[in-house]
């Protein structure tokens, strides 16, 4: 990630913190075979739209590597100086909530949809990890969750959450997840936001001060 060296805010803080909390935070578990070759269904549709709208399938494949500006760019601070702390914290949610989701993933280890459904051609490698729920729908909405706490009153708060959203779809887009990935990456955010908050705190108050 850019930024890398902002984030002063270490896993082993998270585990001192919180301990096994964060391991055992009840989702629903994934949909059954029958369910997820339905759900294939939708997916081949998106590929077959995706063929001819080069835009989106850039956006999908610059996604993939977690571009901090999607996370800057709706809160206005894409190119303005002064936001290290914001930063920073955005950086740390990322990567602590990347660490987090890889346990679900192995809890449930559900079958990527091109193993259920060979005529899906994913446009980006696809990752060796389980696939639900979603890392990039759960670390996108993390992000929001975290900064609707800082800057609840921001108008790029909304947009925060539309582009997580959207990160979160693209992945499907992309051939990579279920919406139901999606779905549960959403979920696990908000079920996580409270013990991720109660774990940052002093990371969000310094970020909470450039924005006064």
């Amino acid at each position: 990630y850019e930024h890398r060296g902002l984030c002063r805010f270490g896993l082993n803080d998270l585990g001192r913190l919180l301990g096994a909390i964060w391991e055992n935070i009840a989702i629903p578990p994934p949909p059954g075979p029958s369910e997820s070759l339905l759900e294939t269904a939708g997916l081949l549709d998106l590929q077959a739209v995706l063929a001819d709208d080069p835009i989106r399938r850039a956006e999908i494949e610059r996604q993939a590597t977690f571009e901090i500006s999607d996370y800057t760019a709706p809160l206005g601070i894409d190119s303005a100086g002064g936001f290290e702390a914001t930063r920073g914290l955005i950086i740390t949610v990322l990567e602590v909530t990347e660490i987090i989701g890889l346990i679900y993933k192995d809890r449930f280890n559900r079958r990527r949809p091109n193993i259920i459904e060979p005529r899906l051609r994913p446009i980006l490698p696809v990752p060796s990890q389980a696939s639900y729920p979603s890392n990039h729908s759960f670390q996108s909405f993390s992000v929001a969750q975290v900064f609707q706490r800082i800057i609840p009153e921001h108008p790029g708060i909304t947009a925060l959450f539309h582009r997580a959203r959207r990160v979160g779809e693209n992945r499907e887009w992309g051939g990579l997840h279920y919406p139901s990935d999606t779905e549960a990456g959403h979920e696990l955010a908000a079920r996580v936001a409270p013990y991720l908050i109660e774990a940052m705190d002093g990371a969000m108050r310094a970020a909470q001060r450039e924005w006064q």
